[in-house]
């Protein structure tokens, strides 16, 4: 039990490391790309989307993190010799990709029932305040979008221009209680 407990404790260790770093330099990679493209919104406003999509993109690459967290826990093991100890304690390799195995499932799961409950709602504020900030002086057309209107109020639109205010295929979604 204290091999499990010692595995897992560093498991999620390097994926909170590796997937906070991939937050952090996919961020920094957007930031500059949007600052060289758009000279006209100020630096406030991109910090702004960027400390709305930060969240977000943490999600987004969450599989990715999960990944080289294992890869880099095997490579951990093999470098400290820790892997034939496993082995001698009949831990190896059958157990361990088990382990590995609940692991994923269970980053999987926590992911899953987090960003259904929270990160969905971010999702949507980042992408209106994109649209409202950022995409001032390109054409204001949007295409094949999901859009929260207000609170329980969703839209979709194959295509919408601001500019004719005219779209096509407009599906309008309002929830309530019942």
């Amino acid at each position: 039990m204290i091999i499990f407990w010692y595995l897992t404790r560093r498991f999620l260790s390097f994926f909170a490391a590796v997937s906070i770093a991939l937050a952090l330099l996919f961020n920094c990679i957007e930031f500059f790309e949007k600052m060289l493209r758009l000279r006209t919104v100020s630096s406030t406003a991109l910090l702004q989307f960027f400390g709305l999509s930060l969240v977000p993109n943490f999600f987004d690459l969450l599989p990715i993190g999960l990944w080289l967290a294992t890869c880099l826990l095997l490579k951990d093991l093999y470098q400290r010799n820790e892997w034939e100890s496993l082995e001698l304690l009949s831990y190896a390799p059958r157990r361990f990709f088990m382990f590995m195995l609940v692991m994923g499932l269970c980053v999987g799961l926590a992911t899953f029932v987090v960003y259904e409950r929270s990160v969905a709602s971010l999702v949507f504020h980042a992408e209106r305040f994109k649209q409202e900030h950022l995409k001032q002086g390109s054409s204001q057309k949007i295409v094949n979008r999901w859009t929260e209107l207000d609170n329980n109020q969703f839209c979709y639109f194959n295509v919408l221009d601001l500019e004719t205010m005219q779209g096509s295929d407009l599906l309008l979604i309002v929830l309530n209680k019942s």
